[in-house]
This record gives C-alpha cells, sequence and structure tokens, in this order.
C-alpha cells in the first residue's frame, strides 16, 4: 500500500510583488548599515534598505539619488530601495546647480567691490608718495 503524496502548490512570485507598493523618492541622509532617509514624492519620509541585487552587483546609492523603493503594505515608513534611477538624478543636480547659481553670483558681486575699493587706496597712497 503506498500513498500518493500530492506537491503542494508553492505562491507565485507575482502575486507576493503585487502586494508591494512601488514609488519614488530622492535619498535625504546615509545612515549606518546601508540604510538611507528618503524623501518619497508624496513628501513623506521613510528609512530604506538596499535590496539584494544591488548590494550583489555593489549599486552604489549617494545622497541626492533618485531612487525607486518597494513599500510593504503593513508598515508604510520602511522600505526596500530596488533600483537607483539615472535620468531624474540628472534633473535634480541641475535644479541644485541652477539654485546656486544666483547665490554664486551675489558672492562675486560682494567680493568685486572690495577689491576695487583696495584698487583705489592702492592708487592713492601711490599719488601721495609721488
Amino acid at each position: 500500500m503506498s500513498k500518493k503524496y500530492k506537491k503542494k502548490k508553492k505562491q507565485d512570485n507575482a502575486s507576493q510583488k503585487e502586494e508591494m507598493i512601488e514609488v519614488h523618492g530622492t535619498v535625504v541622509e546615509c545612515l549606518p548599515g546601508t540604510q538611507f532617509l528618503i524623501e518619497l514624492e508624496t513628501g513623506q519620509t521613510i528609512i530604506g534598505h538596499v535590496a539584494g541585487k544591488l548590494r550583489k552587483f555593489r549599486i552604489r546609492i549617494l545622497m541626492g539619488d533618485y531612487v525607486k523603493v518597494e513599500l510593504s503594505p503593513y508598515d508604510l515608513t520602511k522600505g526596500r530601495i530596488v533600483r537607483r534611477e539615472k535620468g531624474q538624478n540628472n534633473f535634480n543636480q541641475q535644479q541644485q546647480q541652477e539654485a546656486a547659481a544666483p547665490v554664486s553670483s551675489t558672492t562675486t558681486e560682494s567680493t568685486a567691490q572690495p577689491s576695487e575699493e583696495t584698487a583705489e587706496t592702492s592708487s592713492d597712497s601711490t599719488n601721495e608718495t609721488a
């Protein structure tokens, strides 16, 4: 008398992945243990860790990087970074450079004025000696 055993069907990975919520965000701060503080497009701030594939291929994630994050529906404050997007990161850098450009031009104007005054005072001192 042999019993036939039925194999238990495993759940498809696709059904498990459908439960994950995918969002995009920007890395605000690097925390210890390959964790990151991420500000989502919705304005919410979460803690994210690096996924295994990124760790395996040693993809570096830095502050300011635009990343794709998977959130569990059970805990919306923690997520897994599954992809580092390049296009949006370049866009963020351009915005930061444009924002920094007016600041740098005001500093050059303020530094240019004292140098002109020093040039006038040095020319006055040469006229006085002559």
